[in-house]
């Protein structure tokens, strides 16, 4: 049977629904914010790394730069971009499954995917798991695809770009992928001599390729590897190791806890998958889903703070898992898998229903309350930056990135707020409440130093307060 027609509408009604939901003027995600606020920065001419603090690669934001040429519509032009790499994701997952299964489990495994409540929230989110994902996926998809043969050595050459695009994307993404494709080419038969020249292939390549992101996104120029060090690298460093791993541990079996949906997709619902086809003798299936599983749990393990929207990494793999076992139901109970895939899709299509968001009242609120104590053109300092963002004001451009890790790693503090603010120039502060924790205050909190400099309140709600 020939899936392609199925495929093609399946992806065009994917993203026809994605639509709705990248055309929202509001937040997703706390991220959102930062890459919204850097590519503000960006169109005012402030130069990446030089002007702008960001502790990351430079990739995904000159990637999602090219919403510039939609003026005013930049926030939604680079959620489309984003979303623009979820049928790609689906389809290397379609490719992956068929690989290694027949035509009926491949779509099974595609739908799955599809209706995950985390990859259908990240589909139109600005963050870089997604478009990681894909390209870390599509990476595979060549590396599996015969790679010893001398006529697909091209095949190995894309996916080592692929690969080093995906580290560039999100790292937490690619690698575990990446080693798992090794693996592959290690066991997947040839001389040695031939399974060595791919391997250095896929290495080089994937350097090269991250060396002209860096070069391109102007990394190597403007002192990136300062601010990264500012960022993560001192993050994993002023860490305990044993501490990252207990939580990291906590994070990952607990963080599908407020979703119910996302619980189908969860680390029990692949073990048990794996446990059913080893009974049934599926090894050759359950091999290589414990080796990409074992090791993406592995980075978990040793990452310096996992959050939710990293575990899409589980989802085609757990996704494979559990269409396996539904294509396997005796006959008679075909239905079981129609039914599942249902109950997945209308569990998402309810949680979406009460956890989309809405312009809610008190977001509009705030938006008016910060228009009218910071003139246009003014500049907002604060960490609420998608409420800065949406009013088109900007931040002093060394507090674009104004995350958690700056606050662990002290690159944020008190003092440095409190040494900006006496610079002038700055018409409001806007915060997030929770963001208010966790700074480097002794004996004193980040809300004595602002009221310091700005005793007057403009707006005040359970999440957002405005000084001016």
């Amino acid at each position: 049977m020939n899936m392609r027609p199925y495929l093609i509408l399946g992806a065009a009604v994917y993203v026809a629904v994605q639509l709705p939901f990248c055309f929202l003027l509001d937040y997703f995600n706390g991220s959102e914010g930062v890459y919204w606020q850097t590519l503000r920065q960006l169109q005012a001419g402030r130069e990446l790394y030089a002007d702008i603090f960001y502790s990351q690669w430079p990739l995904f934001i000159r990637l999602t730069s090219l919403s510039q040429f939609a003026p005013f519509l930049d926030l939604y032009a680079a959620r489309l971009i984003v979303l623009a790499f979820a049928p790609l994701a689906l389809w290397a997952t379609y490719r992956l499954a068929r690989r290694w299964a027949s035509e009926k489990t491949a779509a099974m495994c595609v739908v799955l995917v599809a209706v995950d409540p985390l990859f259908f929230n990240l589909s139109h989110q600005l963050t870089g798991e997604i478009p990681s994902l894909a390209s870390a996926l599509w990476a595979v998809v060549l590396l599996v695809e015969k790679p010893l043969r001398r006529s697909q050595l091209l095949n190995v050459t894309a996916a080592a770009v692929l690969f080093g695009a995906a580290i560039q994307l999100k790292a937490l993404m690619a690698l575990p992928l990446l080693i798992t494709g090794v693996l592959w080419i290690m066991f997947a038969g040839g001389t040695s001599r031939e399974r060595v020249k791919v391997v250095a292939v896929l290495f080089v390549g994937s350097v090269v390729t991250n060396m002209l992101c860096l070069y391109w996104g102007g990394w190597m120029a403007h002192g990136g590897l300062a601010q990264l060090q500012g960022g993560l690298v001192r993050q994993f460093l002023s860490s305990p190791f044993s501490f990252n791993m207990a939580t990291n541990l906590h994070a990952v079996l607990d963080g599908y806890d407020y979703s119910v949906g996302m619980w189908m997709f969860s680390l029990p619902a692949l073990l048990l998958s794996l446990i059913y086809l080893y009974r049934r003798g599926e090894q050759r299936m359950v091999e290589p889903l414990i080796v990409a599983s074992a090791l993406c749990l592995a980075f978990f393990l040793f990452y310096v703070r996992v959050n939710t929207d990293h575990l899409i990494v589980f989802t085609p793999i757990v996704a494979f898992a559990m269409a396996l076992v539904l294509a396997r139901q005796p006959p008679g109970y075909s239905f079981v898998a129609t039914v599942f895939i249902a109950a997945c899709l209308l569990v998402t299509a309810w949680e979406f229903n009460w956890t989309l968001p809405q312009p809610r009242k008190r977001e509009v609120r705030a938006r008016q309350a910060l228009r009218s104590v910071a003139p246009q053109g003014s500049v907002v300092m604060g960490n609420n930056l998608f409420l800065i963002t949406s009013v088109d004001r900007l931040t002093p451009p060394e507090y674009t990135d104004f995350s958690a890790a700056r606050a662990v790693t002290g690159s944020v503090s008190c003092d440095s707020i409190e040494e900006r603010l006496k610079q002038g120039g700055i018409s409001a502060v806007a915060m997030v409440k929770k963001g208010l924790e966790g700074l480097p205050c002794p004996g004193r909190t980040i809300e004595d130093v602002i009221r310091t400099h700005f005793p007057r309140l403009a707006y005040d709600d359970a999440r957002t307060l405005i000084f001016f």
